[in-house]
């Protein structure tokens, strides 16, 4: 069942001065804590974190079970997910979530359309599931398909391959329940998804993609069953994968991108043409992070400071405004962060005390809840993200 709740209106503090956005209001009253991770990432409408204990919290929209707290109801602000083992490693798909835990177990929940967590059914799962004892080393989720690496770093896969996300050279087809090796001797450090294709990324900063279609960033459109290296000769220190857009920070921290362009999610200056192999973001820009998104990138510079390009839909790329941009634009605020996550239309950051702020879209109008502030109200601007009730410990600054 889905509800709206009822709240007053607070004023946000932004560059030292307050200000009301009349239309949206938020509530932090005298019960609510705030929320301290070490670590984010970012679903369709949903988010979550490990605070400093590596213990698991997620908000937002729960449809198929993938706050993992056994249930189908949305959360406006965070949840404790009740995991036995602490967490290592989190990963989340549109409506899936997967952990790798301090035993090299892999887990994942939510979403089981095309067998993504390849129990042999399509039956979504409200809690955490063991899916393989391990040893596993990393694992990404991606729309409809999860992605793993065994601890030597050669990657499978299973679920949707109706792009070639599998990766395995066969002939993609709809889906398979069974994990299947990736056709690569390369092995990965890490792997990221997007929505219908993958990458990974080698010790070397080698970077290598399979799916569809013009994703893959070897200059052909054409979907790729087996990973096929990025052109460029780049060498990158992360990558991150979105619906429409792949893109990496290089050895340099400058910014690539390859993919479509229609909305401005390539950040090159440009709506009109899209780019199948990698282009420079444009603003000379030098980034430590880039998070993707449905057609949006997000990232932190050197110093911190968050930008965003591509579509403006609901405020994604919180500038207060809703004009797309095909070039970086600053997130409003002096506020410095150290780590972003993208979900499909809204972004979460943490900042040095590891308090959590979001911004975009926060529900599809009756539920949802992606940017944790107690509200389903859309942002333009950051938001603090505030526990509910409180809590015998905070995760750090106690």
């Amino acid at each position: 069942m889905r509800f709206r709740i009822q709240i007053l209106l607070v004023c946000v503090a932004t560059l030292g001065a307050q200000s009301c956005d009349k239309s949206r209001p938020a509530t932090i009253d005298s019960t609510q804590q705030t929320l301290r991770l070490q670590s984010i990432v970012a679903g369709n409408l949903f988010t979550c974190g490990l605070d400093q204990d590596r213990a698991l919290w997620c908000w937002g929209a729960n449809d198929y079970g993938q706050l993992g707290v056994g249930d189908r109801v949305d959360r406006q602000q965070p949840i404790r997910v009740p995991i036995p083992t602490p967490t290592a490693r989190l990963t989340a798909g549109d409506a899936r979530v997967c952990t790798v835990d301090t035993l090299s177990a892999l887990r994942c929940w939510g979403d089981n359309v095309a067998w993504a967590l390849a129990d042999s059914t399509v039956t979504f799962r409200a809690t955490p599931t063991v899916l393989s004892a391990g040893p596993v080393r990393v694992a990404a989720a991606g729309s409809r398909f999860t992605c793993s690496t065994d601890l030597a770093g050669l990657a499978s896969c299973w679920g949707g391959d109706r792009y070639g996300e599998l990766g395995d050279g066969g002939e993609a087809r709809d889906a398979r329940v069974l994990s299947q090796r990736v056709a690569s001797t390369v092995a990965f450090d890490t792997l990221v998804a997007g929505r219908m294709h993958a990458c990974g990324l080698t010790a070397n900063g080698e970077a290598w993609c399979w799916g569809g279609e013009g994703l893959t960033g070897d200059g052909s459109r054409e979907k790729r069953t087996v990973p096929t290296r990025v052109a460029g000769g780049h060498r990158f220190r992360s990558l991150t994968a979105g619906l429409s857009v792949t893109c990496g920070v290089a050895d340099d921290d400058a910014a690539w991108c390859w993919g479509l362009a229609n909305d401005g999610q390539l950040g090159f200056g440009e709506l009109v043409e899209n780019k199948f192999i990698p282009v420079a973001v444009t603003g000379g820009h030098r980034f430590r992070q880039l998070a993707a998104g449905h057609h949006r990138v997000c990232g932190l510079d050197l110093t911190g400071l968050a930008w965003c390009w591509g579509t403006n839909f609901n405020g994604a790329l919180g500038d207060t405004g809703r004009v797309s941009s095909a070039s970086p634009v600053a997130v409003r605020g002096t506020r410095r962060y150290v780590a972003i996550a993208s979900g499909d239309s809204h972004a979460c950051t943490l900042d040095a005390a590891g308090q959590v702020w979001c911004w975009g879209q926060n529900s599809t109008g009756d539920g949802g809840g992606a940017l944790g502030d107690g509200t389903v109200e859309d942002r333009s601007f950051p938001v603090r993200v505030m526990i509910a009730n409180p809590v015998s410990k905070l995760s750090s600054g106690r």
